[in-house]
C-alpha cells in the first residue's frame, strides 16, 4: 500500500469516528487528539483504545494526517482563512527544505520536509473551506450570523533553530 492510500485510509476512519457537536467542532476534537498522539502526550492506557485503523508506525504518514486535519480543522473554524493556510503549508515545507527548525515541540523534531504533508495539508485546507461553507449554509438558514475568516492572521507561535541559533516561542 502506497504512503498515499495509507493517508487516504487512516484520514477515512478518523472521519468515521463516532462523535457529536458540528463538523468543525469534531474536527477540532480529532485534530487535537492527533497532536497529542505524535507528541507523546496521549498514555498507553490512552493509545491502547485506539483502533488499529486509526493509526500507523510510519511518522511521515501519521504527518501528513495530522497535517490534514490541522488545516482541515483552522479552515473549518474560520481560524485562518483557506489561502491564508495554504501560505502557510507552503512556507513550512519552505522553511523545512532551508533548514528551518519550526517545531512546536522542543522534544519532537519536525519530520523532514515531505509533498506528501504538503499534498494532504493543503487537500484539508480545501476541505476545511467546505466544512465552513456547510456550516454556514446551516447558520444561514436558521437566522444565525456566518462566521468568516480573517483574511490574514499570523501563524502559530514555533520554537526550533536555524543555523544554530536556538529560537524560543518566536513569532515572526
Amino acid at each position: 500500500m502506497s504512503k498515499d492510500d495509507m493517508v487516504r485510509r487512516i484520514a477515512t476512519a478518523w472521519c468515521a469516528v463516532p462523535s457529536s457537536g458540528s463538523v468543525p467542532e469534531r474536527l477540532k476534537r480529532v485534530a487535537s487528539i492527533l497532536y497529542a498522539i505524535r507528541n507523546e502526550q496521549l498514555s498507553p492506557s490512552e493509545l491502547a483504545q485506539l483502533s488499529d485503523d486509526l493509526l500507523s508506525e510510519d511518522d511521515e504518514v501519521m504527518a501528513a494526517v495530522e497535517h490534514y486535519f490541522y488545516a482541515r480543522s483552522q479552515v473549518a473554524n474560520a481560524e485562518y482563512s483557506s489561502a491564508n493556510m495554504k501560505m502557510f503549508i507552503v512556507g513550512y515545507q519552505l522553511a523545512k527544505l532551508a533548514g528551518i527548525d519550526m517545531r512546536h515541540n522542543k522534544s519532537k523534531p519536525t519530520t523532514p520536509p515531505s509533498q506528501l504533508q504538503q499534498t494532504w495539508a493543503l487537500l484539508g485546507a480545501d476541505q476545511g473551506k467546505q466544512d465552513l461553507d456547510a456550516a454556514n449554509a446551516c447558520r444561514a438558514k436558521g437566522g444565525k450570523a456566518i462566521i468568516n475568516a480573517p483574511t490574514f492572521r499570523m501563524p502559530p507561535n514555533f520554537t526550533g533553530s536555524f543555523g544554530g541559533v536556538q529560537m524560543d516561542k518566536v513569532r515572526y
